[in-house]
């Protein structure tokens, strides 16, 4: 999610990716600042829907703007749909590196695994000195090698289920991307993850219980495959339309705030067609990010990349591994900010805004003191012993 600090390093994490930098200084004239933009705008949707949802109850807000909050989680599925993109773009240039598929697992636990250490070291801060809690070392064993376990969802490390899913994708990735090494052959292969989570939606765990179906489903890596699936056929898209060197603004625009209007239908006015797990509507909300995605390779339109979007882009990980916990212990000073004379709308926006204030700050310095040494160790390592 966060920008390395070498040409050489990698980006990767729940929703991770390669450097632009790195990028950019292979491909000379491929503008990759959108990628950076979207982890940013990922991490922010991200945490939106936390600050309303979190909440028990969750805050209050007019139907339609309720509806857009809780599509925030679908900022996940973006973070997968970036990381595997960027993943595709890494893999085919470093394809002839030396000791290429141990260099990459390499990379990847360097990306993911200090700030997530740190976070569950934290935790046990945090539950020691707020509520004098000391948690078994079974169960601090259990967290640390949770982010190993695809879908685990009750770690200490809050939202870090995701870890886990991703984690499991890079160990598959290096294999899924030398089948699927066209356009035509990602589109089957996609296809087959989609009609796979589908049969076992609607077949296989048909009889479960409502909540054990949608946990069953939603955290499950098989149900999240297909996202990273979306990431590949959008390299393959993007590799033709840089190909191609044509389009330029019109297209960009067009694809752009068409993929935005055809995103906020399904969200805010059709919630209907992809919270339900069965339907496979969440895919519909992923091929609107691929076209959106593509309209900013054609046209970087500055209302989505700009410097602000692209440094939340950089902070991204921390943004999102350490919100979840700020969200939960501003909770009073929501019920505050919502008890004053105000409209709900208002109250939600000085809420959330408090949430970035603190949040913004606290995610710039783990990105400093945790993220990049984290980076520059695994670069270290990997050109002393690989």
């Amino acid at each position: 999610m966060a920008q390395p600090t070498s040409a050489t390093e990698t980006n990767n994490g729940p929703h991770l990716g390669v450097s632009t930098r790195f990028i950019t200084s292979q491909a000379g004239k491929e503008n990759l600042a959108f990628i950076d933009a979207l982890r940013g705008l990922a991490a922010l949707y991200v945490v939106i829907c936390h600050v309303g949802f979190i909440p028990t109850p969750p805050l209050t807000l007019p139907e339609l703007e309720t509806h857009f909050v809780y599509g925030g989680h679908t900022g996940v599925i973006l973070f997968f749909l970036v990381s595997s993109f960027t993943l595709s773009l890494s893999s085919e240039r470093r394809q002839h590196e030396s000791n290429h598929l141990v260099r990459f697992y390499f990379r990847r636990l360097f990306r993911i695994l200090p700030l997530f250490y740190a976070s569950v070291l934290l935790a046990c801060l945090r539950d020691y000195i707020l509520h004098g809690f000391i948690h078994e070392p079974s169960a601090i064993f259990s967290s640390l090698i949770g982010v190993f376990q695809p879908g685990k969802i009750d770690g200490m490390v809050w939202a870090s289920w995701t870890l886990g899913i991703e984690l499991t994708f890079y160990l598959v990735f290096p294999f899924i991307f030398a089948l699927a090494h066209n356009l035509k052959r990602a589109l089957v292969i996609l296809g087959a993850t989609i009609a796979i989570d589908l049969v076992i939606s609607n077949f296989i765990l048909a009889s479960l219980s409502a909540d054990v179906h949608d946990s069953s489903i939603r955290f499950s890596f098989l149900h999240n495959l297909p996202f990273f699936l979306f990431g590949i056929v959008f390299y393959f898209l993007y590799r033709k339309t840089i190909a191609s060197n044509g389009g330029g603004r019109p297209i960009g625009y067009l694809l752009t705030y068409t993929a935005l209007i055809l995103f906020a239908v399904l969200i805010v006015w059709k919630p209907e067609s992809y919270t339900s797990l069965a339907r496979g509507g969440h895919y519909l909300v992923t091929a609107t990010m691929v076209l959106f995605m593509l309209g900013l390779v054609y046209h970087p339109t500055s209302f989505i990349v700009n410097p602000a979007t692209r440094f939340l882009g950089k902070i991204s990980y921390s943004l999102y591994l350490l919100h979840p916990p700020l969200v939960f212990f501003l909770i009073p000073t929501f019920r505050t900010i919502y008890a004053k004379d105000m409209s709900t709308n208002l109250a939600f926006f000085l809420s959330l805004s408090l949430t970035l204030a603190i949040l913004v700050p606290i995610s710039t310095l783990s990105y400093s003191i945790i993220e990049v040494p984290g980076l520059k160790l695994g670069s270290r390592l990997i050109k002393r012993y690989l």
